[in-house]
């Protein structure tokens, strides 16, 4: 924690430009986008350590297998960020959809969560599918939405402390779940159970992360032009 308090006083202090500019977290829509990447990028990263050794652990797939099972998300994430690429400019409403990225992310965890062994392989493809588009939708618009409110000089400084944030949100995330998981099988030595309590967190970041999306802010209507 003193450590942590020198750098904040470092930071603010130094005129050379440090790794993460303190003082952007004074405007309202980065510190949304921030916290928003952090959690988003716990419930992926701690998500994609979880499904593999879910389906080796719980459906007997083998590692090949279990990677393959990935494809869904990665396909929806890749639509994902097409579409909302052509949906910001025709609509201009971020935070909208952002919020309904998210909603799609949490959406897409819950069968995960529920998951017993006859679960549907298509559900559980589809809601991969489902997740991986929420996800490129939140990491085009959450940004998108804070660039309005930065001047160019910030942009640059904002754009490598968002990716800092979502990376170690990721690292934060995937440490929590294992520990999770690793605590649940060894009380339970039962691999379902343990898998459906690491998911079920994994869906707490998720929901929790829609909080910073309402901050984040909506874009303003260009006032009409006088005659």
């Amino acid at each position: 924690m003193a450590l942590l308090l020198a750098y904040v006083v470092h930071a603010l202090r130094a005129r050379i430009t440090p790794v993460i500019d303190l003082r952007l977290f004074r405007i309202r829509s980065f510190s949304a986008a921030s916290t928003l990447l952090f959690l988003l990028g716990g419930s992926l990263f701690g998500t994609m350590f979880l499904v593999p050794l879910y389906y080796q652990q719980s459906r007997g797939a083998n590692v090949l297998h279990a990677g393959l099972l990935l494809a869904p998300r990665a396909l929806g994430s890749a639509l994902g960020l097409l579409f909302v690429g052509k949906l910001i400019d025709r609509t201009g409403a971020e935070r909208s959809l952002t919020l309904t990225g998210m909603a799609m992310v949490t959406v897409g965890t819950i069968p995960y969560a529920l998951a017993g062994p006859h679960t549907s392989q298509l559900l559980l493809g589809a809601a991969l599918f489902v997740s991986g588009a929420g996800i490129g939708a939140v990491l085009m618009t959450a940004m998108t939405a804070t660039y309005r409110e930065l001047s160019a000089e910030q942009m640059a400084a904002a754009t490598s402390a968002s990716r800092i944030f979502q990376q170690v949100g990721g690292s934060f995330g995937t440490v929590v779940l294992a520990i999770i998981l690793q605590h649940r099988l060894a009380a339970t030595h039962e691999p379902s159970g343990a898998f459906h309590h690491a998911f079920a967190w994994a869906l707490g970041l998720a929901v929790l992360a829609l909080v910073p999306a309402l901050l984040l802010a909506r874009r303003k209507n260009p006032a009409p032009d006088r005659v």
